[in-house]
């Protein structure tokens, strides 16, 4: 009985290696894949750009989308008031996971000079065309978010709740996105 412990632990720990050297291989390659600058950006007349991710949010609960409470308001209110405003339809989340789904969303992807995929997260690129990016967040400094957001927000300026930032995904912020959705209009972001 006792040697099948054994060999449970030593098992249990081969497999918790073998994924912990995995994930440092994956972060490797993201880090050589978002190390290049973009190319064929140039600078862009002004514009405003906010974009809103919810987490674990649907249009279904949106009264932007016709959900029957108000729980967009200033959105909706943005909406009908600037004629350059863009509300996309049937978008759907390229994964299940945050972290994922924004390394595929929020990045352009091409052949690299050595024939292998290069990625130039969004940030970079609004950099680029001469945008002042400025990320507003409400997650944490740690965590899965903090673990990738390096990669798609770099060269945006972060601006994050003090309290709690190193919570990870334990931290509850002190504000709604409302209050971030009116601090990004305010500051001009």
């Amino acid at each position: 009985m006792s040697a099948l412990i054994v060999i449970y632990i030593i098992k249990s720990i081969y497999i918790g290696y073998i994924g912990f050297y995995a994930g440092q291989e994956y972060v490797a390659e993201l880090e050589r894949q978002f190390s290049g600058e973009p190319k064929n950006f140039g600078p862009a007349n002004k514009a405003d750009l906010f974009i809103y991710i919810g987490e674990s949010t649907t249009r279904l609960n949106m009264s932007l989308y016709g959900y029957p409470l108000p729980t967009t308001p200033r959105l909706e209110a943005i909406s009908k008031n600037d004629v350059g405003f863009l509300k996309f339809d049937n978008v759907r989340s390229t994964h299940s996971h945050t972290s994922p789904s924004l390394l595929r969303a929020l990045s352009l992807t091409e052949p690299g000079p050595d024939g292998r995929q290069a990625q130039y997260g969004i940030g970079k690129i609004l950099q680029r065309s001469g945008a002042a990016p400025i990320l507003f967040s409400t997650q944490p400094m740690s965590g899965s978010f903090a673990s990738f957001s390096k990669f798609v927000f770099d060269g945006a300026r972060f601006q994050r709740p003090t309290a709690n930032k190193y919570l990870g995904n334990l931290s509850v912020p002190r504000h709604t996105d409302r209050y971030t959705l009116d601090k990004s209009v305010k500051s001009g972001g």
